[in-house]
C-alpha cells in the first residue's frame, strides 16, 4: 500500500480495518523508512522505481539497526525499513516462497505537511482513544474534559510521551494534573510504538517529532477546543519531545510549557565529556523495556479488556530499535549534528521554535544533567520567551511557588486567552507540592504569591504587564529562604537577565597556587622546580559512587545525603582566601589544567564547592572529561566554557608522563558566595559528588599530576556578576535543594 494522507479514527479504541492475511504484503511508508506486514519470517528486499535493488537498516535480534540487503520478518510478520531515501515507487518483494511484492509505495522527507482538510476529518472525544498520524500509525490519546463537548471550547494543553495516556486521573502533582483541576482540557498522547501506540519505538527518533505535529494539528481541529490552538507541556521525558515538535511550526501549536533540558544527550547526558554515565543508559533501557509488548501492565489491561486497535499495535514491537546497545559501543558523537537525527541534540532544535515559550531548567538536575541551560541561546529568535533557571531538579520546579504561578498565568495568557486569577490555584499549591515532593505537609508555611494582576485589567493590557517579565529569571537558593523551614521548594531570591549566558559576567581567574590555595596571582615556580604540580592516585573507587543512599528519594525537603570528602591520595582540591566582599557567579566555570598522567588518558572531575563562614561546605556544581575527548569545538568555546567536540577526529591520546592542556567545563549554576566564604575546588576521578549518576571510570587506576608552574598555569576561571550580592542571610545547611553540605575539612587520608 502506498504512503496515506491522515485518515478518520474512531475515539473508542475500536477495530478500524481487518488485519491483513498471512499471504499479504502489506507495505506503508514513512519518513524515511517503510513498515511491512508479511508472513513470518519471509525473506523481503526493497526495490526502487527502476527496478534496482536498495539497502536498509533493519534491527537484529538485539534491536540494533543493521544495514542490509535484504531481511526477514519476525515472528509476527513484520518488518520495519529504516534509512530508506524520500521518494516514489518502492516496491518491497518476498524473496522466499510465494512470489509477492507491494503496491508501489512513497517514502517522505521532514519538510512535508498534509494538507490542513487530512486532519479536520479525525474526531476525537472524551476518553481512550486514537489519532491517526499521515503514514497511518494509530496513536493511543487519553482526553479529560472538565465538562460536555457542548459546554466548550475549552483551553487545552497536550503532553506527547512514552506513557502519556495511560489510564486514569492524572496525578495533581502533573502538569496535566494541576492543567485538569484549573479547568483545562487535557490531553496525554503516546509516543509511537509506546503503551498503546502503532509503529515500532526508537528513541528520539525524528518521525516523532512529526507523529507530534499531527497530533497538534489534529486536536486543533476539535470543536472542544478553545481558540483552535493547543499548548504543549511536560516535565522531564515529556519536555524533550516538545521541542522537536515545536520546531515544524504546526499552526495549531499556541505556545509550549517544558520543564526540562538538555542541549545534546550524547555529549550531556549519557557521555558527559566524553565519560560513560551509566545511570543515563539505565534510564535509557528502561524506557526501551517498556515500551516492548507486555513492558506495562496497563497495556495488557487495555487488550484484555477487548481493544483489538491496541492489541493490533503491539505488531511492529518487535522492530523496536534499542538504541541503548548501539549507544553502549559508540565511543565518540556521530560526525555531524544530524547523525541520529536532530532529535539528539535539542539545542538544534530548539532554533526553529517560534511559538511563546515558557521554560524551567535546573542546574543540578541528574536526568537532564547541568548543561539543561547551555540550550536557552537556541531561544534567542522567539520573540516571546521566559525562561527561569534554579537550583534543584526539574520535577521539583512546579513545587516552586512563584514557578507554578508563572506557568499557569503563562498558559492563562497564550493558550486560554484569559487574565489568570490564582486564588483556585494557590487552594491548589499544598495538594501539588505534596505529590511531588512525596510528603504529607511539604510546604506547611511556605507562602503563595499573591495575585500579580487584578481581574478589572483587560486581557490586552494584562498581557502586555506579563510581556515586560524578564527574559531569563534566575532563582538562588532554593531551600533557603529566610524565615522558611530549610529545604522548603522557595527561593533566597531571583535576579532578572536579558540573556543567558549573561553578558554583563565577568570571567575571574583563580590560579591553582602552593599549600591547596586559590589565588588571584599567576604562578612564580618554575616548571621542573619542587613543588610545581600535585600528584593524586586517580581511583574511581575511592569514595561511593554516589553521595545519596540508593532507597532515598532526591524529591523529599531534606535527602539524607552522605557526601563524603574525597581521600587526600586520590584527589587535590584548592581554596581561595576569605572573600572580602559577596561574589555572585552565573554560567559555567572552567577549569584550565596541565595534566600528566601515567597512563595514555585519564578521567577528570572538578567540583566547585563554597566553604562558609559557619564552617560548613556546600555543593555547588561539577563537571567532568575524558582527557583523550579533549578537543574543543572553537567555534562555540569560549573562555567560560568549553565545549570538546567528543568526535573521534579530534581524539587525542595523551603522552604517558608528559604534561598536557586540557579544559574542563563545570556545568552551569548561580550561586551566592557570601562575605567571609571561600571557593574551593576538587579534583579526581568521577564519583562521590551526585545523587544518582554513576560513571563507567577508566579502568584501573592511574597517577596524575596537576601542574601550576610558570609555563603550565592551572586555574579555574569563574563567571562573576560584577556588583551583585546576596540579598538574604547565609542559608542553612542543609537545606538548599540538590546542594548536600558537610562540616568542612581536609581531605581525608
Amino acid at each position: 500500500m502506498a504512503a496515506v494522507a491522515v485518515p478518520g479514527c474512531t475515539s473508542d479504541g475500536g477495530d478500524r480495518t481487518a488485519p491483513a492475511g498471512p499471504a499479504t504484503l502489506d507495505a506503508h511508508g514513512s519518513l524515511e523508512q517503510i513498515s511491512v506486514r508479511a508472513e513470518p519470517r519471509a525473506e523481503l528486499a526493497l526495490f526502487d522505481r527502476n527496478g534496482n535493488q536498495v539497502a536498509f537498516d533493519a534491527v537484529d535480534g538485539d534491536g540494533r539497526p543493521q544495514r542490509r540487503e535484504a531481511a526477514r520478518a519476525d515472528a509476527k510478520g513484520s518488518l520495519v525499513m529504516r534509512g530508506v531515501d524520500p521518494g516514489k515507487g518502492y516496491v518491497v518483494t518476498r524473496l522466499d516462497g510465494d512470489a509477492v511484492q507491494s503496491e508501489p509505495i512513497t517514502v517522505t522527507g521532514g519538510d512535508e505537511r498534509p494538507d490542513a482538510d487530512a486532519y479536520e476529518d479525525q474526531r476525537i472525544g472524551d476518553g481512550f482513544g486514537y489519532v491517526t498520524t499521515r503514514d497511518g500509525t494509530e496513536l493511543a490519546v487519553k482526553v479529560t474534559l472538565p465538562g460536555p463537548v457542548d459546554e466548550g471550547p475549552y483551553p487545552t494543553v497536550v503532553e506527547y510521551s512514552a506513557d502519556a495516556a495511560r489510564p486514569g486521573k492524572a496525578s495533581i502533582g502533573t502538569p496535566l494534573g494541576i492543567a485538569a483541576a484549573l479547568g483545562y482540557a487535557t490531553v496525554g498522547v503516546n509516543l509511537r510504538g509506546t503503551g498503546c501506540s502503532g509503529g515500532a519505538f526508537s528513541q528520539w527518533e525524528e518521525v516523532q517529532s512529526l507523529d507530534g505535529y499531527d497530533v497538534v494539528q489534529v486536536l486543533a481541529a476539535q470543536r472542544w477546543v478553545a481558540h483552535g490552538r493547543v499548548g504543549l507541556v511536560g516535565v522531564g521525558d515529556a519536555a524533550d519531545a516538545i521541542y522537536g515538535v515545536a520546531a515544524l511550526r504546526p499552526t495549531g501549536l499556541a505556545a509550549i510549557a517544558p520543564i526540562g533540558a538538555f542541549d545534546d544527550a550524547y555529549r550531556s547526558v549519557l557521555r558527559p565529556s566524553g565519560i560513560p554515565n551509566e545511570t543515563a543508559m539505565d534510564r535509557l533501557r528502561a524506557t526501551e523495556d517498556a515500551a516492548a509488548p507486555g513492558g506495562t501492565a496497563w497495556v495488557q489491561d487495555r487488550i484484555d479488556g477487548g481493544d483489538r486497535t491496541c492489541a493490533r499495535n503491539q505488531a511492529l514491537r518487535g522492530q523496536n530499535v534499542r538504541l541503548s546497545s548501539e549507544l553502549a559501543d559508540l565511543e565518540f558523537h556521530p560526525d555531524g549534528e544530524d547523525a541520529y537525527g536532530a532529535s539528539f541534540a535539542p539545542a538544534v532544535l530548539a532554533q526553529g521554535i517560534a511559538v511563546p515559550t515558557f521554560l524551567v531548567a535546573s542546574w543540578q538536575d541528574e536526568r537532564a544533567g547541568g548543561h539543561a541551560a547551555t540550550l536557552v541561546p537556541s531561544l534567542d529568535q522567539v520573540e516571546r520567551a521566559f525562561v527561569t533557571l534554579m537550583n534543584g531538579n526539574e520535577r521539583q520546579a512546579l513545587a516552586v511557588p512563584t514557578v507554578l504561578q508563572r506557568w499557569y498565568e503563562f498558559l492563562e495568557f497564550y493558550v486560554a486567552q484569559e487574565v489568570p486569577e490564582t486564588s483556585t490555584l494557590s487552594g491548589l499549591y499544598p495538594g501539588i507540592a505534596a505529590e511531588i515532593l512525596r510528603e504529607e505537609q511539604p510546604v506547611a508555611g511556605a507562602p503563595f504569591p499573591a495575585q500579580r494582576y487584578p481581574v478589572t485589567l483587560t486581557y490586552e493590557n494584562a498581557l502586555d504587564q506579563f510581556q515586560q517579565d524578564p527574559r531569563v529569571r534566575v532563582l538562588f537558593g532554593i531551600g533557603g529562604a529566610p524565615g522558611i523551614d530549610p529545604g522548603l521548594p522557595v527561593e533566597g531570591w531571583d535576579e532578572p537577565f536579558g540573556l543567558f549566558p549573561p553578558p554583563e559576567v565577568a570571567p575571574t581567574t583563580w590560579y591553582l597556587s602552593p599549600d591547596a590555595t586559590l589565588q588571584t596571582d599567576a604562578p612564580t615556580v618554575a616548571d621542573d622546580a619542587s613543588g610545581s604540580s600535585d600528584e593524586y592516585r586517580s581511583d574511581p573507587e575511592a569514595r561511593p559512587a554516589t553521595n545519596l543512599p540508593e532507597d532515598a528519594s532526591v524529591d523529599v525537603r531534606l535527602p539524607p545525603y552522605d557526601w563524603e570528602q574525597a581521600p587526600s591520595e586520590s584527589s587535590v582540591s584548592y581554596t581561595s582566601p576569605l572573600l572580602l566582599v559577596p561574589v555572585v557567579m552565573v554560567g559555567s566555570a572552567s577549569a584550565d589544567l596541565w595534566i600528566r598522567s601515567s597512563d595514555d588518558d585519564a578521567d577528570l572531575q572538578v567540583t566547585l564547592s563554597e566553604v562558609r563562614p559557619d564552617g560548613q561546605e556546600v555543593l555547588i556544581q561539577s563537571g567532568w572529561l575524558r582527557a583523550s575527548q579533549r578537543g574543543l569545538d572553537q567555534r562555540r568555546s569560549t573562555v567560560l566554557q568549553p565545549h570538546p567536540t567528543q568526535l573521534e577526529a579530534d581524539a587525542e591520546p595523551l603522552v604517558p608522563d608528559e604534561f598536557t592542556p586540557v579544559r574542563v567545563e563545570v556545568a552551569p549554576f548561580a550561586h551566592a558566595f557570601r562575605l567571609g566564604s571561600r571557593i574551593r575546588v576538587t579534583i579526581s576521578a568521577p564519583g562521590g559528588d551526585t545523587p544518582r549518576w554513576r560513571f563507567d571510570s577508566l579502568p584501573g587506576e592511574r597517577d596524575v599530576a596537576v601542574a601550576r608552574s610558570v609555563g603550565r598555569p592551572s586555574a579555574l576561571v569563574v563567571p562573576v556578576v560584577p556588583g551583585a550580592g546576596a540579598p538574604t542571610p547565609l542559608p542553612s545547611c542543609p537545606g538548599l535543594r540538590s546542594q548536600p553540605c558537610r562540616p568542612f575539612g581536609p581531605p581525608v587520608s
